[in-house]
């Protein structure tokens, strides 16, 4: 069995959906997909109601002192979050070649909600972020 690796997967966000960015240092992520439902009991059986899948994808990650220009920091994030930039982001696998996004591919529009800065003793610079996912999450690489 080949296990696929994190690392081959990183979040890309964008304000353009063309120029991709990456977060810098990031040590990890969520993509929570989530379907509410609502069920009624009814005389000819249980009728139930699906609403559209919601996305909120976070994680945490390490402030860097020297990002290199395609990298997204915490400060870039927080300006996101306090001018409530539309901001869309993708995971994708593979993340080049000829079947882009053939294994898994997400793809959705998002604003930052949630910035959090976390400093500690004997530790490095850490930051973590939530994105709220708005419309629909795409998962079809073509």
């Amino acid at each position: 069995m080949v296990q696929l690796q994190s690392s081959s997967l990183p979040i890309e966000l964008s304000t353009d959906n063309s120029n991709w960015l990456t977060i810098v240092c990031l040590t990890d992520y969520q993509i929570p997909v989530d379907t509410a439902i609502n069920e009624v009991d009814t005389f000819c059986g249980k009728a139930v109601g699906r609403a559209p899948a919601t996305f909120n994808p976070s994680g945490n990650a390490i402030a860097e002192m020297e990002p290199t220009s395609n990298q997204v920091t915490y400060a870039q994030m927080l300006n996101w979050q306090l001018n409530d930039t539309l901001l869309y982001f993708r995971v994708q696998y593979p993340g080049s070649g000829g079947s882009i996004g053939s294994d898994i591919y997400l793809r959705g529009q998002c604003t930052v909600t949630n910035t959090t800065l976390t400093l500690t003793v004997g530790s490095a610079v850490a930051f973590s972020w939530t994105l709220t996912g708005q419309g629909l999450l795409d998962n079809n690489p073509a």
